[in-house]
C-alpha cells in the first residue's frame, strides 16, 4: 500500500513527531511511504529516527500555505491510505479525498485543537469550528492518544475514536541495577554524566523534572515545591531539564524575595540545578539518580516523562489531569494530587519512605512495558492498517 503520513512541522524533538518518525519506519517495512511536513530540520529533530525515512519538506511560509494544501491534496490523490496529525492536516486529507474517494484518511489526535478552547472568540476560529464539523464525517477513523481525548471527541465532534497510546523505548528507559533504592546511596556511572550533572548527585536526595520549560508547564509549581521542602530536607536538590524558552523567568524566580530568606539560611542557589538540553542518555540517568519524578504541567495531553519516569522505576507525584489517572494508580503506580498543597505532601510522604517508593516503581515498570512499549504500538498498528 501507498500511505503518506502529514504532520505541520517537524522542527523539535517533541513526543508527537517521535512518534509519527515510529510509526513511519515500522509502516514502511511492508509498505511505501512518505512524510509530508511545511516544515523540517534533520539535524535537530530525532536525526536517528528520521534518517531512513522519505521526508518531503515542503518548506512553506504561513502566506503559501493555502495555495500549497490545494495543490498537496491533488498530490495525496495517489495514496491508500493518509495518516494526518494535527490541524490543518486533516483539513489537506479531505480535500484529497475529493480527487479520489477510495482514499482512507486516519486522524490521529493528541489533544482538541487549540481553537476549541473557550478564550479563542476570533471570525477566524469560528470558520474553523464550522468547517471542521462538515469535514469530520469524511474521516474514516479517528485515533486518539488516551481516553481522555476519546471522551472529547465524543463531545466536540459527536464522533467514536480508537485509543492508541504514545509510546517509549522501554529497552533504553530501564532502571540502573545496583541500588535497592536508586537516588540515594548509588553513585556509580555519575562519572559518566556530561557536565553540568558530573559530580553532583552523589547522596542526598532530590528531585527531577523533565520537559521543555514553556509557560503552561507550571514548572514553578516543582520550584515551590522545594522551597516548602527544604528545611525538612537539608540536602535536597532540585533539577530542572530541557528547553530554555523560560530560562530568565525561572531563574529568577528561584532569585525572588519569596526565597530570599531560604536562600541567606542554606545556601540553596546550588540545589537547584537547571540543565538546559541535556541528551537522552543524561536524561535516562537522572531518571534514575533521583529520588521523585515531578509532573506539574495543568493542560498537556499526555504526560511522556511520565511513562519514562516509571520505566525508570521512578515514583511520579502529577497533578490530577483527565488523561494521567489513566496511566497512574494513586498509592500504587504513583501519586495524583488535587492541588498544590497535596502535591508538596505526597513528595513529603516519597521522600520520608524509601520502601513506600520501591513498591511504587516495581509497579509502575510493569505497567509501562505492557502499554506503553513499541511492540504495543506495532500491534496496534497491525489491527489499524
Amino acid at each position: 500500500m501507498k500511505i503518506a503520513v502529514l504532520h505541520p512541522q517537524a522542527k523539535v524533538m517533541g513526543w508527537a513527531v517521535k512518534m509519527l518518525f515510529l510509526i513511519s519506519a515500522y509502516l514502511q517495512n511492508k509498505n511505501s511511504v512518505d512524510f509530508y511536513t511545511f516544515s523540517f530540520d534533520k539535524a535537530n529533530c530525532f536525526p536517528e529516527l528520521n534518517k531512513n525515512l522519505n521526508i518531503i519538506n515542503l518548506n512553506l511560509k504561513w502566506f503559501s500555505k493555502f495555495f500549497w494544501i490545494i495543490s498537496l491534496s491533488f498530490s495525496l490523490r495517489k495514496y491508500d491510505i493518509i495518516l494526518a496529525w494535527n490541524s490543518p492536516m486533516h483539513f489537506v486529507a479531505v480535500f484529497a479525498k475529493i480527487f479520489n474517494p477510495r482514499l482512507k484518511i486516519f486522524w490521529y489526535l493528541q489533544n482538541i485543537p487549540v481553537y476549541y478552547l473557550p478564550q479563542n472568540k476570533s471570525v477566524l476560529v469560528y470558520f474553523k469550528r464550522f468547517f471542521e464539523k462538515l469535514i469530520i464525517g469524511k474521516i474514516d477513523k479517528i485515533i486518539v492518544n488516551s481516553h481522555f481525548i476519546k471522551w472529547e471527541v465524543l463531545k466536540y465532534f459527536n464522533k467514536e475514536s480508537e485509543v492508541i497510546y504514545p509510546v517509549i523505548d522501554t529497552d533504553f528507559f530501564v532502571p540502573h541495577p545496583t541500588s535497592p533504592y536508586q537516588g540515594e546511596e548509588n553513585t556509580q556511572e555519575v562519572d559518566n554524566i556530561s557536565p553540568p550533572c558530573q559530580g553532583e548527585v552523589r547522596g542526598g536526595l532530590s528531585l527531577f523534572i523533565n520537559w521543555r520549560l514553556v509557560k503552561w508547564k507550571n514548572v514553578e509549581l516543582a520550584i515551590k515545591c522545594f522551597f516548602e521542602l527544604k528545611d525538612k530536607y537539608p540536602n535536597l536538590k532540585l533539577y530542572i531539564s530541557w528547553d530554555w524558552e523560560e530560562k530568565n523567568k525561572l531563574e529568577t524566580l528561584t532569585h525572588s524575595s519569596y526565597s530570599l530568606s531560604l536562600w541567606e539560611r542554606v545556601g540553596v542557589r546550588e540545589d537547584i540545578i537547571f540543565l538546559w538540553e541535556i541528551n537522552e542518555d543524561d536524561v535516562k540517568k537522572y531518571y534514575n539518580k533521583c529520588s521523585v519524578c515531578l509532573f506539574t504541567s495543568k493542560i498537556d495531553s499526555f504526560g511522556l516523562t511520565i511513562i519514562e519516569a516509571m520505566s525508570c522505576e521512578k515514583p511520579v507525584v502529577s497533578l490530577r489531569l483527565g488523561w494521567a489517572i489513566e496511566i497512574i494508580e494513586d498509592w500504587k503506580t504513583g501519586f495524583l494530587a488535587h492541588d498544590e498543597n497535596e502535591f508538596i505532601q505526597k513528595i513529603d510522604n516519597l521522600l520520608q519512605n524509601p520502601e513506600l517508593r520501591a513498591i511504587i516503581w516495581e509497579n509502575a515498570r510493569k505497567f509501562v512495558v505492557n502499554n506503553f512499549s513499541k511492540n504495543t504500538l506495532y500491534s496496534n498498528l497491525d489491527k489499524l492498517i
